[in-house]
């Protein structure tokens, strides 16, 4: 780290050295934004190839209601954001302090073994929570365990909220850290590696003083060390960020404001940028809708000065009609841990570029009469958007095969979904999604229509879900066919079935990811949740 960047992380860390983040209340800095989950990528030596991507395998709680089995999606991939532990009354020990525990145990076909324990400590004093979690497979689409064809992650978390006693009042103090470890199997694709590791460690936190009235200020951090590696081939690569910033915030009965001031540094191996942001956000409260904006300045150190600027409006008419809207310019700064998340092949050579583009974002509800519904989404993007991987598995290097090539262009996707929920506690909807791009030439896009059954008994004692998608334009026309079913055997217990990709089987070869790749294929996974 050069050391102006030692000098300013001190500045701001320093007050919060025990104590670590959660962000104010309030919409994301305008500058900050996370990659789209659609990559195309591209072969030198071959046409290009397109592929969804894998899911970001941060590991969420499994809920009681369970989501529709799906084989890819998009996932949350910015720094550790702590989640609020419930204040709840469970059963007081002689501290006074309450203690309650999850587990989810299962294991499927294809050697799934999936598992998740959480500890949590509410009550009086400091409230915590640990939390482990492991999920692998070993043998995708038939193939043999042991042969290359198998991915695993582990992941170890905690939390701790409280309040301490100052000499001028009470301040709210907050540290959440993480360590993530995901590996993909190579598949036996390359002589020179067997998988790939990403290791990641996070930390955030918090110190925040509620002021008098209307008024509090905060101090806020955030940091994260990943390292990338191929099993069996010397050297990694490593990346480091770190995110201080010092907010103040004005809380009326129809009014917010924040001004935030924050320091960046990023570092990759031997190369490094620092900036400084400051930014200002206003939020008002109307009658049937808020609206807000906000507006920042970005300085590089070495002199660059960027000026994001974001306006957005929620709102609803009666139980009718619910939207939000927002639209502006922003300064994407991606981060090799999202990049790598989403495609593990890129060869990091170079920190990424800044990519500077114009957006139009938002969603609708429409619900005409009951139970019946109808919402729509878009995102548009116009400047730069997120770059192509090019290359071939056989150009293996100590980052990977795939370089990165830079793209400027139009992207937009959509999607929109009608359901209706009958009396029976029987639940339809159908619906489509797409992504459009004018770059690279001929248009690149993808497409998915998806249709699913939902059937709920006595108030969740019972749940089931089948769904169906099928994307006209990739090369195996195959649908995706998945179901779930959970029963609620007893008070804090609930077992499920999950099927996924279950038409896999009837394509020869298995079904493509990327290159020469395949998915994990069909799954069925038996799961016990236990809540104590």
């Amino acid at each position: 780290m050069k050391t102006p960047a030692v000098i300013i992380a001190l500045i701001f860390i320093m007050p919060i050295g025990l104590f670590a983040q959660t962000a104010l209340t309030g919409p994301d800095e305008p500058e900050m934004v996370v990659p789209e989950v659609i990559l195309e990528v591209e072969d030198e030596a071959a046409e290009d190839v397109r592929a969804p991507l894998p899911e970001a395998r941060e590991l969420p709680l499994p809920e009681f209601s369970l989501p529709s089995p799906q084989s890819s999606g998009e996932d949350s991939l910015d720094l550790p954001v702590m989640a609020d532990i419930p204040d709840t009354e469970i059963g007081s020990s002689d501290s006074g302090a309450d203690f309650f525990s999850e587990a989810l145990v299962g294991g499927g076909i294809n050697n799934r073994l999936v598992g998740d324990i959480s500890l949590y400590r509410l009550g009086e004093g400091p409230r915590f929570s640990l939390r482990f979690a492991h999920d692998g497979t070993d043998g995708y689409s038939g193939e043999a365990s042991g042969t290359g064809y198998f991915d695993r992650t582990d992941q170890l978390q905690g939390t701790v909220q409280g309040d301490i006693q100052g000499g001028s009042g009470v301040w709210n103090y907050g540290l959440d850290g993480s360590y993530l470890e995901n590996e993909q199997g190579l598949q036996g694709k390359m002589n020179d590696a067997s998988s790939i590791i990403l290791r990641s460690t996070a930390a955030s936190g918090h110190l925040r003083y509620p002021g008098e009235g209307r008024f509090d200020i905060g101090f806020e951090g955030n940091y994260r060390n990943t390292r990338h590696l191929f099993a069996g081939y010397q050297g990694e690569s490593e990346e480091t960020v770190l995110n201080p910033s010092v907010v103040g915030s004005y809380q009326g009965e129809s009014l917010l404001s924040r001004l935030t001031l924050s320091y960046r540094y990023h570092g990759f191996d031997d190369e490094d940028d620092n900036r400084l942001t400051t930014s200002l956000l206003a939020e008002a409260k109307l009658a049937s809708m808020e609206i807000g904006v906000s507006g920042g300045l970005r300085w590089d150190f070495s002199g660059q000065m960027r000026y994001p600027v974001s306006i957005w409006l929620d709102g609803a008419w009666k139980d009718l009609l619910s939207y939000n809207t927002s639209g502006g310019f922003r300064v994407v700064e991606d981060q090799w841990y999202d990049l790598w998340s989403l495609f593990p092949f890129w060869n990091a050579s170079l920190l990424p570029s800044l990519r500077e583009q114009w957006f139009w974002e938002g969603s609708v509800e429409l619900t005409p009469f009951g139970g019946f519904g109808i919402r729509g989404s878009w995102e548009l993007q116009i400047g730069d958007l997120l770059p192509i991987p090019v290359g071939s598995v056989s150009a293996i290097s100590s980052g990977g095969p795939y370089e990165w090539r830079e793209r400027s262009g139009n992207a937009l996707s959509t999607g929109a979904t009608l359901f209706w929920e009958l009396a029976s506690g029987i639940t339809l909807g159908t619906g489509w999604s797409g992504w459009f791009y004018d770059q690279p030439e001929p248009l690149a896009s993808e497409s998915r229509f998806l249709g699913y059954v939902e059937y709920s008994y006595r108030e969740g004692l019972f749940i089931g879900r089948t769904d169906i998608s099928v994307d006209p334009l990739e090369d195996e026309t195959m649908p995706r066919l998945g179901f779930s079913l959970a029963w609620r055997a007893a008070e804090g217990m609930v077992m499920s079935v999950e099927g996924e990709d279950l038409l896999e089987p009837f394509i020869e070869g298995g079904r493509s990811w990327t290159g020469p790749f395949i998915e994990k294929g069909a799954q069925l996974t038996l799961q016990l949740k236990i809540s104590l």
